[in-house]
């Protein structure tokens, strides 16, 4: 298993240039996590501009970079892939397959398809509670039919904040899933991520940049950086 820490990409006012009183930019937290020794980023696209990010992409610092965004048509994934990002994260939960297929194609090699999971059903994720949307394994089976490169399960409770893995729906799903499947959750120790990897997980979203809670960066990187 690998991790793969998650950097936030937000739209700020003024230079983006690090410094003591400023948190480090995209490129600068990219750098540090590469010298870590991790092998893998995902940059989470909060609120920007999708053409604005991809004119003026991070340098990856040799990392393999994925990227989550709000994607709303075709033209959003080809722009990031061909800004730099080997693989774009697009939410599955709010459409049918058909919809979500015209959404990815012809990159659905290079899609991760994202479902966002609450007590073992699927769930759309909108400000105040969540509302159930099917079973996860029968949407899993169907996107996979699509050749996408992986999904991810993104873990949450009922008022759509980050949640606990559910190891047991986890291990299920990679026995049964004809492809790679990632989680993102709630981890306080290495020991979060042993239990994924001995699920059979094939990567874990850790963190938000270089703040992860109570689990040690390059301890991380050296058990688990790829």
């Amino acid at each position: 298993m690998i991790v793969i820490p998650v950097v936030a990409v937000a739209p700020a006012p003024g230079s983006t240039r690090s410094s003591r009183h400023r948190p480090l930019g995209p490129a600068d937290t990219l750098l540090e996590l590469s010298r870590l020794g991790f092998s893998h980023a995902h940059l989470r696209i909060d609120g920007t501009c999708i053409t604005d990010f991809c004119q003026e992409f991070p340098i990856s610092h040799g990392l393999h970079l994925q990227v989550g965004a709000d994607i709303q048509q075709p033209d959003d994934v080809d722009a990031f892939l061909t800004g730099g990002a080997e693989y774009v994260v697009v939410q599955s939960h709010d459409r049918d397959v058909d919809r979500f297929w015209a959404l990815i194609e012809p990159h659905d090699h290079a899609v991760i398809a994202a479902v966002s999971v609450c007590e073992k059903r699927v769930v759309c994720r909108q400000p105040g509670p969540c509302s159930v949307m099917r079973q996860p394994a029968d949407w899993i089976e169907e996107l996979a039919r699509l050749g996408i490169a992986g999904v991810l399960v993104d873990h949450c409770d009922d008022q759509g904040r980050p949640g606990r893995c559910d190891l047991s729906f986890l291990e299920d799903l990679v026995e049964t899933a004809n492809l790679p499947i990632m989680a993102a959750g709630v981890f306080d120790r290495l020991g979060d991520l042993d239990a994924l990897q001995d699920r059979g997980v094939f990567a874990a979203l850790l963190g938000d940049g270089l703040d992860t809670r109570g689990i040690d960066l390059a301890a991380a990187a050296g058990e688990f950086g790829g």
